[in-house]
């Protein structure tokens, strides 16, 4: 009788500890996934945007922080045009500031008639043009 007390004390301190470490993993993993949740809710959503406006006043609104210009159909700015190339230029939203970027294109991008040979941060009003083909911006 003996014998058996002392495998039924063993059983229940097995059974015991299995519980616990049982509901320590319920609560890590119900942590983990709160976290989660959070962390993906916590991110405001983009909300900047910016307009293209070309010369017959068709406006070409963007609501993402990176617009790459071309004349590839996967372009977000799809310009077609011979004069603009395929990957011709990237505007993005960095450093709460619009900035345009020519990525050695062919023909080349102007801001205010000027050459953009480095990043430059851009403003309400600026005129830019890609290859021939020219916008006035709108933020």
């Amino acid at each position: 009788m003996n014998n058996l007390s002392g495998w039924v004390l063993l059983l229940l301190r097995i059974g015991i500890l299995v519980a616990l470490y049982g509901f320590l993993a319920w609560g890590l993993i119900f942590l983990w996934r709160d976290i989660n949740q959070r962390t993906g809710s916590d991110t405001p959503p983009f909300n900047q945007t910016i307009s293209f406006i070309d010369n017959h006043g068709n406006e070409f609104p963007f609501k993402i922080n990176t617009i790459l210009v071309g004349r590839d159909p996967q372009s977000e700015f799809h310009i077609q045009n011979e004069t603009v190339s395929l990957t011709h230029a990237k505007v993005t939203f960095e450093k709460n500031q619009w900035w345009i970027e020519d990525l050695e294109s062919r023909n080349g991008t102007l801001l205010n008639e000027s050459r953009v040979s480095m990043p430059v941060v851009l403003t309400i009003g600026d005129k830019i043009q890609f290859g021939e083909v020219g916008f006035s911006l709108s933020i």
